[in-house]
């Protein structure tokens, strides 16, 4: 994973501050004790998600403690997803890193 997204969950979690950060899907999951697993070889397909909870996440160090959200929307007719999102957070629940996350969408548009 990339340093910076783990320092700033670090940075966030000590604070107090929830967070959503967006993760590549060439990051890394431990599923069982010593078994890693790349994002996009969990076998997430068009319209599924997974919520993995307090797991060690790692591109090349290893962090521990931390939520990870994954959903790839369903596709819609000639409107086609190319990819799942995959968010590290430590809100808990898939549905509120899902919500909190969209929220972007609407703040990016309003800064050029």
């Amino acid at each position: 994973m990339n340093f910076v997204r783990l320092t700033q969950g670090f940075w966030l979690k000590e604070k107090g501050v929830s967070f959503c950060l967006r993760l590549k899907r060439n990051h890394c999951i431990e599923i069982e004790h010593l078994v890693w697993q790349r994002l996009d070889e969990l076998g997430i397909v068009p319209g599924t998600s997974l919520y993995f909870q307090g797991k060690r996440v790692r591109k090349t160090q290893p962090a521990t403690g931390f939520d990870v959200a994954c959903k790839w929307k369903r596709n819609s007719g000639a409107w086609q997803v190319d990819e799942a999102w995959f968010i590290l957070t430590d809100l808990g629940s898939l549905r509120a890193a899902l919500d909190a996350y969209k929220q972007r969408m609407g703040l990016e548009e309003m800064f050029p």
